[in-house]
């Protein structure tokens, strides 16, 4: 399978001044977005082999913004999912994204081929609201 790797996150180019001040506010709809947002390395979309790659029927993708990870053969079904929590017996989305890869490790210059085990899991836990 394949799957879109993010690079680019629009919340990183925030000045840092800004993003500081923003955090530090009151908006409490800001720092949830910030802490639930995609970040650089985030598993974006998963495809067949061969979706994006295909050197005549691949659809393409934008290359400033994602990396292509080439997995043939594994199976990474559920790797785009959201990181979520149970919270009061509800399921809440704490993270967009549950699995990522650390980007500065590629060579990036050739086809990225890798196995599922390079794959960073976010963990899962339960978690009860305090009273």
């Amino acid at each position: 399978m394949e799957c879109l790797v993010k690079n680019y996150s629009w919340m990183d180019d925030l000045a840092k001044a800004s993003r500081v001040d923003a955090l530090n506010s009151k908006d409490e709809n800001f720092k949830a977005k910030y802490d639930r947002r995609e970040t650089i390395g985030d598993i974006i979309e998963v495809r067949e082999d061969g979706y994006w790659s295909h050197p005549t029927t691949g659809k393409g993708y934008r290359k400033d913004r994602f990396d292509l990870v080439c997995c043939p053969g594994e199976d990474l079904t559920g790797m785009a999912d959201p990181l979520t929590e149970e919270v009061d017996g509800e399921r809440v989305v704490v993270k967009k994204r549950g699995h990522s890869i650390d980007l500065s490790t590629l060579d990036k210059s050739k086809k990225i081929e890798l196995s599922k085990v390079n794959f960073d899991s976010r963990k899962t836990k339960k978690v009860k609201k305090a009273k």
